[in-house]
Formats: structure tokens, C-alpha cells, sequence
């Protein structure tokens, strides 16, 4: 069995890759998705870089072997016809082995016309438990030989102990974990991720740090200073003692802040239920009656202003809070920074929502105050729509109708307060889903309000609603898509990295 010390791989970042130590590897397509691969542009690009790299590195001692892309659909055509055209070049011109780098739990891999298969880890949270199943999966299935590629972001200055998931103890742990399984597997090699530190070409908010076009991965930094990874690492391989590792006293607790809003949200709609029997009446009225309740609003009997304006903000910070407890759940996973950087692969955006992710206060005060906005401009929408009724409508019924149609948000204020730790025991995707289904239920309630109060027939109401909601994420899937290829890499998303 073999050992390398990569540098600079691409692990999430869609950069090109070269190794140095025992292994190393000509440029190759990373993480990219098949309809982007099977152009005649990136193709033909390949080929050159490949034939020059033979020729600029083939006599080269240090060059073990050629990897030729990293993380591509293994179950894409396309994949295939890539790995054909680029290994013929190789095996036509070069000695050396021609290997490809798969992401880790993939089950269908193209093996043909390659001489190994590297596994790359792609999730850093994994126990060890399973990353010792998966290898020990790939070593029965047979095959081809194959080697481990694996490593995590850590934040440099981060010394707490090992408990903490992003310390440099915990990295070293995870050298000595991921190293072990590999061996236990019998796979032909490893490659660890990586040599030094490096720079990005597009941010990360993995880990929390000032330098966020940095990936602090290394076993040393960027000016080759070691690190106890470093030693962990030399003595596996050497098979001298371990480095005492401090285990640190980290235990992830909810942030108090999600704590203190969702009780003192519950207080106060409680309170404002107790004391005002109006408004109770038209909680239970909104929620179970609707057709009643908005029919007041068209018949003009008013609806308290400041009782309507203090259910905003309670509807606001709930999402606040939802939303925020769900971005800090989620900060230092692999999974989700692919999916912010694909819904806004803006670089300035994409900071921002690190920013939100790593201070729930931060990300609590903005998401209520966007949720505010967003439903303040509901309200001028429907009343420039009033502008095309017979009946008198002002913008504070239109306000009432955008409020008020909103009120199922306030069924995940009691969630609000344990949110965190139920994430624990349930998927991310649940809450997600079930958030995406209020909001389709707050649109149709939205939409039936309207009808009643504008007191016009449903059927045109809901059409002109849906054909707005339609023609906006259309614009914006258009945009994206020429922009960014948005389509093409949320099926990559999709299909290989979920």
C-alpha cells in the first residue's frame, strides 16, 4: 500500500488538482456537471492540457500515476465518453497508471479504461463507524484497485480539543480515524487532504474563519509549519506512539438567543390572546373559518392595526428564527454550502449568509426584518391589484390580508424552542419541506383572501397568482441559468452530491 499527501484538491471547490509526495496527478474536470463535461470547448481543452502535461512531466520521477477528473457523474454517458477520450491519450503516450477520483458512497462507478479508482470523502462529519463500512462495501465489491482520499477544513486557531469538530485536534483525529479504516479495508492506498493550506478561488464558510478564500486544510500552513496532524500522520506511518490528543470540554448547546425569542414570542401571543377576546376570536376565526374572517375585512369591520402589526413581527421572527436555527445547524456541513453556493453563487451574497449562519443574532434580526419586508410588499402588490376592482380598497386592508394569511407560520413557534436539538433525530430535508409546504399553503390562503375581499370570482385570482409566482422564479431560474448554469449543476447537486 501506497501513501500520498495531496495538495491543493479541489474537495467542494472546483479547483484543478496536483499531488505531490508519492502520488501526483495531471490537471483534471472536477465536480462538474455531465452537460457542461460534454461540451466541445471543455473536450477539446482537456486533450491539450492532457497531451502538454505528458509532455512537460511524463519523465518526471515524481509522477506516480494520472488522475483525470474528480467527483463527475458516475452514472452519466457522458462521464464515460470523457474517461474513454482522455485515458486513450494517456495509455497511448504514457506508462504510467491512469486513475479516476470518485466521490465517497458512490455506487455505480465507470471503471473501464482506468487502472484505479480513488475514493474521495466528501462529507467531514461522517463517523468513522461508516467510513469503515463504506470502504470495507468497495473492498468486497472487487474490481479494480482503489485508494482513500480523505481530510477536513479545521479553523487554524482553534485549539479547544477534539471534541470540537473544527479544531486542529479533531483534524488530527480524523487522520488517525480515516487512516485506520483504509488499512482495515486494505485499500491500495491514501492520499490525505492536504499537504499545505491553499487559496480559493471562491469563498467557504465551512469553518468560521477571517481568511474565507482560504481552505485551512493542511497538515501544515501555507509557510510549512507543522501541525499536530502532521505528527499524527508521521507516526501512523512510521508506526510510532500517537500524539496526545486533549479531548477539550466543546459540547454544542441551541444558542440562547433561539431560546429567549421563540419563549418570549409564546408569551406574548398568549398574553395578547388572554387579554384581548377580539383577537382570540379571530386567531381561532383565520385559522379554522377563513372565508368568514376575511369576509369582515370586505364588509369594513376593522381589524385592530397595532394588533395586526405586533402579529407581523411575531410571524417574521418565527421565520427568523427558523430559518436561522436551520442555517446554524448546518454551517459546517459540506451539503449545505454546495446548495447556498448554488442559490446565490454570488460571492458577496454568499458571505453574507455565512455571516447569518455563524451569528444567530445576526441572522435572527435580518431574516425577521426580510420576512417584514417581504410582507409589506405583498400588501402593495395586492393593493396596486386593488386598482382594478370596483370595491374600496385601502392598503391597510390589503395589509390585513397579507398578515393574517400568514398566520400558519405561527405553528412552528413551539418547535422554535427545541428546533436545534430536534435536528439531532431528524433530517434538515423534514423541516425544509414542511416549511415549503406552509408557504404554499400561506400563498393559497393569500389568494382566497383576495378573492372574498376584492369580492371578485377565485378562479382569475388564482391563476394571475400563480402565473406571477411562475414568471418570477422563471426570470430567475433564466437568469441563473445563463449566469451560472443553474439547472445543470442543481442535477449534479442532486444526483451526486446529496
Amino acid at each position: 500500500s501506497s501513501t500520498g499527501v495531496s495538495n491543493n484538491n479541489n474537495h467542494n471547490h472546483h479547483h484543478s488538482s496536483s499531488s505531490s509526495s508519492s502520488n501526483s496527478s495531471a490537471s483534471s474536470a472536477s465536480a462538474s456537471p455531465s452537460p457542461l463535461v460534454n461540451t466541445d470547448e471543455v473536450v477539446g481543452r482537456m486533450k491539450n492540457i492532457t497531451e502538454r502535461m505528458i509532455m512537460a512531466y511524463e519523465r518526471q520521477p515524481c509522477i506516480a500515476a494520472w488522475n483525470i477528473c474528480e467527483g463527475l457523474e458516475q452514472s452519466s454517458s457522458v462521464t464515460y465518453s470523457y474517461i474513454g477520450t482522455i485515458a486513450g491519450i494517456l495509455h497511448k503516450q504514457s506508462e504510467r497508471p491512469v486513475l479516476a477520483t470518485v466521490r465517497f458512497r458512490s455506487k455505480n462507478v465507470i471503471k473501464d479504461n482506468v487502472d484505479g479508482i480513488i475514493y474521495m470523502i466528501d462529507r467531514f462529519d461522517m463517523p468513522p463507524v461508516q467510513i469503515t463500512a463504506e470502504l470495507q462495501r468497495v473492498s468486497q465489491a472487487g474490481g479494480k484497485p482503489f485508494a482513500f482520499s480523505f481530510g477536513k477544513p479545521i479553523n487554524p486557531d482553534n485549539r479547544s480539543g477534539y471534541a470540537d469538530p473544527i479544531s486542529l485536534e479533531a483534524q488530527a483525529r480524523y487522520v488517525k480515524s480515516c487512516y485506520e479504516a483504509m488499512l482495515a479495508a486494505q485499500a491500495g492506498g491514501a492520499f490525505v487532504w492536504s499537504l499545505t493550506d491553499y487559496t480559493l478561488n471562491r469563498s467557504t464558510i465551512l469553518t468560521n474563519t477571517s481568511g474565507q478564500y482560504y481552505c485551512y486544510s493542511g497538515l501544515t500552513d501555507a509557510n510549512r509549519q507543522k501541525r499536530v496532524s502532521f505528527d499524527m500522520y508521521k507516526s501512523l506511518l512510521n508506526d510510532e506512539k500517537d500524539p496526545l490528543l486533549q479531548a477539550g470540554n466543546y459540547n454544542e448547546t441551541m444558542p440562547v438567543i433561539f431560546i429567549i425569542m421563540a419563549v418570549l414570542l409564546i408569551i406574548l401571543i398568549v398574553l395578547m390572546m388572554n387579554r384581548s377576546r377580539r383577537f382570540r376570536e379571530y386567531v381561532i376565526r383565520a385559522m379554522i373559518y377563513p372565508y368568514n374572517f376575511y369576509s369582515d375585512i370586505r364588509d369594513q369591520r376593522i381589524l385592530s392595526r397595532q394588533q395586526t402589526a405586533v402579529l407581523c413581527f411575531i410571524i417574521a421572527a418565527t421565520g427568523g428564527i427558523l430559518l436561522s436555527t436551520i442555517l446554524f445547524y448546518t454551517r459546517m456541513s459540506a451539503i449545505a454550502e454546495y446548495a447556498v453556493m448554488l442559490l446565490f453563487p454570488q460571492e458577496g451574497m454568499k458571505g453574507f449568509i455565512s455571516s447569518l449562519a455563524w451569528s444567530p443574532e445576526l441572522g435572527v434580526a435580518v431574516i425577521t426584518l426580510a420576512v417584514v419586508i417581504g410582507i409589506i410588499l405583498v400588501a402593495v402588490l395586492l393593493r396596486i391589484g386593488a386598482l382594478f376592482v370596483r370595491g374600496r380598497i385601502f392598503f391597510s386592508d390589503t395589509f390585513i390580508i397579507a398578515v393574517w394569511s400568514a398566520l400558519p407560520m405561527v405553528l412552528f413557534l413551539p418547535f422554535c424552542t427545541i428546533l436545534f436539538r430536534a435536528l439531532d433525530v431528524t433530517p434538515v430535508t423534514l423541516w425544509v419541506v414542511l416549511l415549503l409546504l406552509v408557504m404554499l399553503w400561506i400563498f393559497y390562503r393569500t389568494m382566497r383572501a383576495t378573492s372574498v375581499v376584492f369580492d371578485v370570482n377565485p378562479l382569475p385570482v388564482y391563476g394571475i397568482g400563480i402565473l406571477l409566482i411562475a414568471t418570477l422564479f422563471g426570470s430567475i431560474g433564466f437568469i441563473y441559468n445563463n449566469s451560472y448554469s443553474f439547472f445543470a449543476y442543481a442535477k449534479y447537486f442532486l444526483s451526486a452530491v446529496l
